[in-house]
Formats: structure tokens, C-alpha cells, sequence
């Protein structure tokens, strides 16, 4: 079982790690954590790429933590079982990347031709968090599901909930832009991963019946 959950292992561990080396575990984030390792579309603008990865490791802290340390956990888990160790690492990181790159080059700068002040404001607002990775994911899950009705109901629920979430937060998007964000990532990234792992066919991994010679 250690050896089926390597990615989902190592994963945890280093969340759990970093949030206990940053005081996030019970405590909010600090400004300086922030600034230092947190993203925001203006960072990509400036090509510091590597903060994709250095944010991915942290959260906003304390419940925020332990929510999206065990919905990391459940979601990587159920994939990796389902997929593989490969293709769950490729499709947490695969997908966390292209759902910024597409927050960076479509969903802000539509917002900023729209909403001069709200485009404004999320294009310097700072985030951080693993679930665009993990959202991917699920999206993947998802369409695993073996029964087509059972995932066409699933997945239609997710979606419709993650966009009406994420429009209801546009609403608060003065005081929490970073959470009217990550909203929005949520669903680029489970319909992302739900489209990708459809057009790739995958299935859940069988169970070899045989032995070799």
C-alpha cells in the first residue's frame, strides 16, 4: 500500500512539513511567507515561474491547513489507486500548472478589460495552496467512475457547484480576491481534468490475474 501511495505520501509529507516550518499549522500565514514564496498573476507577468511550485507547498494556515491537507490526501489517494503514481503526479502537477497559466492569460486579463477595479485588484492579490493540483485530480477521479450514470451525475454536480461558488465570490472580491481565485482555479482545473482524462481514455488500473514464467 506504501509503494501504491508514493506520490499521495510524499505529498502530505511535505505539506505537513513545510506548514509546520512556516507556523501555519494552527496559525494564519504570515506577510512574509507570503511575499516570499505566494503567487499572483502579476508574478507570472514578471516570469517568476518558480513560484508556481514554491506556493503549491503552502496554505493560508490553520483550518485552512488541515481542510486542504486531508482533501489533498483523500483526492490523491482515490487517484493514485485508480490511475497510478505517474499519471497522479503528472496530472497534480500537469494541471496545477496549466490552470495558472490559464488564470494569468485569460480569466484576469478578461477581467481586467471588464472590471477595471476587480481585474486589478486579482491581478495583484496573492495566493497559495496545492488544490489546483488536487482539483485536477478529482476531475480524473471523476471520470474514472465506471458507471455512466453515476458520472455524469457526479461530475455535472461538481461543476455546476464550483462555477456558481465562484460567481458568488465575485461578490466578496474587494475583501478576499485570493479566495474569488482560487475559486475560479477550482473549476478550471476539475473541468481540466475531467476533459484531459477523458480525451486520454483513462481507465483504473487492473489487477494482474497471472503469474510470469
Amino acid at each position: 500500500m506504501m509503494k501504491q501511495l508514493a506520490f499521495t505520501i510524499t505529498m502530505a509529507l511535505a505539506l505537513f512539513v513545510v506548514a509546520a516550518a512556516s507556523d501555519t499549522l494552527f496559525n494564519r500565514i504570515s506577510d512574509a511567507s507570503l511575499d516570499a514564496a505566494g503567487l499572483s498573476m502579476n508574478h507570472i507577468s514578471g516570469l517568476q515561474i518558480h513560484r508556481i511550485i514554491t506556493s503549491t507547498f503552502l496554505t493560508h494556515g490553520g483550518t485552512v491547513f488541515w481542510r486542504s491537507w486531508i482533501a489533498l490526501i483523500i483526492i490523491l489517494a482515490l487517484c493514485e489507486l485508480r490511475i497510478g503514481t505517474a499519471r497522479t503526479a503528472g496530472a497534480f502537477w500537469l494541471g496545477h500548472f496549466l490552470t495558472v497559466i490559464a488564470m494569468a492569460l485569460v480569466i484576469v486579463p478578461v477581467l481586467r478589460l471588464t472590471t477595471d477595479e476587480a481585474g486589478a485588484i486579482v491581478y495583484t492579490a496573492i495566493d497559495v495552496g496545492p488544490s489546483a493540483g488536487y482539483f485536477t485530480c478529482l476531475g480524473v477521479v471523476v471520470v474514472t467512475i465506471s458507471n455512466r450514470r453515476l458520472r455524469a451525475i457526479v461530475s455535472t454536480c461538481i461543476v455546476f457547484a464550483l462555477i456558481a461558488l465562484s460567481l458568488w465570490r465575485f461578490s466578496s472580491i474587494r475583501e478576499s480576491p485570493h479566495v474569488f481565485l482560487a475559486d475560479s482555479a477550482h473549476a478550471l482545473a476539475f473541468i481540466g481534468g475531467a476533459l484531459a482524462a477523458r480525451g486520454l481514455r483513462l481507465r483504473t488500473k487492473t489487477p494482474s490475474t497471472g503469474r510470469r514464467s
